[in-house]
Order: structure tokens, then C-alpha cells, then sequence
């Protein structure tokens, strides 16, 4: 039986503290790019008619859609050499093209030309984007095309920027079957790297991945049981050595950015990520959208609702946190939920004073999905 299971805590929130909601702003059926710096916000989607689209949502701005093409789309936010906030993205049709994509002015140009990005990452006038097993970069006005420094064992998969430090996380040779992942940090243009960190892969642990440029060092992301889907950060700080372990403060991240004081993340809304699955079952048993959240980087924050499931009911919880720990988790009474199984809804209850629904005793062929009608919709899966 999978819960999404989570233990109460009996520890209060300050009555001082003024609860902070993580603001939704939009469902994602796969995850993809994402992007933030300041109010600036850029993600990857599906259009409805399947086609890869980046939206980008400035504050109060009207909301901007441009087409991205075929392919799944890196996107990252960052700053142009003017200081600008600037989004750049991959564009594939009949070919794939790098293009920066400039808020202020409603302009987009193409930074290269031909080529099929990994990830991307932009800062201070330069971009910057994984090619095959290098790293390479280009001035968003123009120029020479340059190889970035990594490790020299490393095969990059994800990176970040400030326009100063280039954080690179990737697959590196290891003990066990499937290698290892890293930490690569280097000072743009200076063609050395240093390993900063390394994770070999093991039964409990998947990866090391999502790097984050802070004003502190260069945080990342550690995948839990389920690869892809990490529970807990890693800090590594600048000039310092070894790194400082926290966790998600109860998320499920898929994905991420924090730039500008704000922070965005792929909130998977079960422990499965984009779905809905048997616990340590590499079957999806139904596919559940993934949350785009912009979060409050300081202060008690208010997360979305969760449901935790036992042998013989499921309870819609809301939690809440102080900075990164969690505080509290509050049962919410009178919530219309389905429980679904394979052929469509099996019955529709409402939650009770202690926000709990009784499940069915008998066993039902590939489980029950558990969907709670909460702000945003919440999920769980009944094995």
C-alpha cells in the first residue's frame, strides 16, 4: 500500500506568523523547463493540441505563450548584459534553435542555430547549453561559440548560472552498476572545473541533480527512492568544503529555479512525481499533473493539500511550514473526493470532521486512485 502517507506532528506554528499560501499556477500533465527570476516565471507545457509551448507569466503582465515546436523544451530565466530579464529556451520544428525571448520588449531572437539542447541556462548576457557531452556557451548578441569547462569524467545532464559560476550535475563513472552523479562548479570562461561533490548510486539513494547558483554557493537536488522525484536539498557553500543536507519541506520536486529572492518548483503532487503508482512499482497506475508553485522563500508557508492513505481510510491534510519545517498538518472536513479505479469513479464520498473518507474493504483490481476536490486537486494511490 503506497501512502502518500505522512505522520502528523503535533508541533505548532508561532501565533506571530502570518502563513504564506505557495501560489499554483498551473498543472503540467509531464514535466518539463522551468525558470524563475524575481516575478518572472517560464515553463514548459503541452498545448491542448499537443504541441510544446513556453509560457511566461511577469507579475501582473498579461500571460505570454510562444510555441516551442515538437521537442520538450529546456527553459531557464535570467538576466541580459542591459540587466534585463531574459528567457531562453529550446524551439524545435525542422530544426532546433536556442532562442532568448526579452519580457520588457515583447523581441526574441536566435542565440544558436541547429542545436538540440539538454538543458539550458542564461546570466548576464550569455548563454549557455548542454550538447551532447559538452558544455558550451554563447553571448546572446552574438559571437563565437565557446566549451564551457566540466570535470572531465562527467556526462552532463542539468546546469544553472549566475553569469559568474556554472553549475553542472551529471552521470559519472562509479562502483555500482549505473555509475555515480556529480557536482561540476567553474568560473565561466575559465576553463578549469572542480568536482564538488559526488554521489554513487545505491538501493537508497538515485541522484544528484537540479543545480541552483545562489548568492551562497550552489544548492541541488538529491533524489529519494523514486528517481526523479527528491525529497531533500544539498548545499554546498562557496569556499567551504563537504555540503549541508535539508529537506523540501514536505514537496515532492521534480524540477526547480530560485533566482531574484523568488523560488519556482515541479511539485509532483504524490511520492510517484507526474503519477500515481504502487509503492516501489515502476507502473503508473494513473497519471496525475504536476504543480507549477511559486514559493516564498522566507516565513511560514501554507503547501498544498496532501492525502494520507492507511489500510482502511484516506485523510486530506493541509500543510503548513516554517521556512523549510514543517509545523503542522491540519485534517480539512466537508471535501468532496472520488475514488477511481481502472474503468472510471467507483464512488464519490465527502470527508468527515477529522477529514478522513473510509475505503473500500475488498481489494480492487489495480488499486484505487484517491483524487480530493482541494486548491489545487490532490492526489494518492491505494494499492
Amino acid at each position: 500500500m503506497l501512502a502518500t502517507a505522512i505522520a502528523v506532528l503535533t508541533l505548532a506554528p508561532s501565533a506571530s506568523a502570518t502563513p504564506l499560501a505557495d501560489r499554483v499556477l498551473d498543472e503540467v500533465p509531464t514535466p518539463m523547463g522551468v525558470g524563475v527570476d524575481g516575478p518572472l516565471v517560464a515553463y514548459a507545457r503541452r498545448s491542448a493540441t499537443g504541441r510544446g509551448q513556453v509560457v511566461v507569466r511577469d507579475g501582473a503582465r498579461p500571460v505570454v505563450r510562444l510555441v516551442a515546436g515538437t521537442r520538450s523544451s529546456p527553459v531557464d530565466v535570467g538576466r541580459d548584459i542591459q540587466g534585463r530579464r531574459v528567457v531562453l529556451y529550446g524551439r524545435c520544428d525542422s530544426r532546433c534553435d536556442l532562442v532568448a525571448f526579452t519580457p520588457s520588449t515583447g523581441h526574441s531572437r536566435v542565440v544558436a542555430r541547429s542545436v538540440r539542447a539538454a538543458d539550458v541556462t542564461v546570466g548576464r548576457g550569455r548563454a549557455f547549453w548542454i550538447d551532447a557531452k559538452a558544455v558550451r556557451s554563447r553571448a546572446l548578441d552574438g559571437g563565437p561559440i565557446r566549451r564551457e569547462a566540466v570535470v572531465g569524467d562527467m556526462d552532463p545532464t542539468e546546469l544553472d548560472t549566475d553569469g559568474t559560476t556554472l553549475a553542472v550535475t551529471g552521470d559519472l563513472p562509479g562502483d555500482f552498476d549505473g555509475g555515480a552523479t556529480g557536482l561540476s562548479v567553474t568560473r565561466v570562461g575559465s576553463g578549469r572545473a572542480l568536482l564538488r561533490g559526488r554521489r554513487t548510486y545505491s538501493e537508497e539513494y538515485a541522484g544528484m541533480r537540479g543545480p541552483v547558483v545562489t548568492p551562497t554557493g550552489v544548492t541541488v537536488l538529491f533524489d529519494g527512492l523514486v528517481p526523479g522525484v527528491p525529497l531533500s536539498f544539498a548545499d554546498f557553500a562557496t569556499g567551504a568544503k563537504g555540503r549541508q543536507a535539508r529537506t523540501t519541506g514536505g514537496m515532492q520536486i521534480v524540477g526547480w529555479d530560485a533566482a531574484g529572492g523568488s523560488t519556482v518548483f515541479v511539485e509532483g503532487p504524490t511520492s510517484d512525481g507526474c503519477g500515481a503508482a504502487a509503492a516501489f512499482s515502476d507502473e503508473r497506475i494513473a497519471a496525475v499533473p504536476c504543480r507549477i508553485v511559486l514559493a516564498a522563500r522566507a516565513g511560514e508557508r501554507l503547501l498544498p493539500p496532501r492525502i494520507a492513505v492507511t489500510q482502511t481510510s484516506a485523510t486530506v491534510l493541509q500543510t503548513t511550514l516554517r521556512g523549510g519545517t514543517v509545523t503542522g498538518r491540519v485534517p480539512l472536513a466537508g471535501v468532496p473526493v472520488q475514488l477511481r479505479d481502472a474503468d472510471g469513479v467507483l464512488a464519490r464520498l465527502v470527508t468527515d470532521a477529522q477529514g478522513r473518507v473510509t475505503l473500500p474493504t475488498d481489494e480492487v483490481d489495480g488499486g484505487l486512485t484517491v483524487v480530493a476536490a482541494t486548491t489545487p486537486p490532490s492526489y494518492a494511490y491505494d494499492g
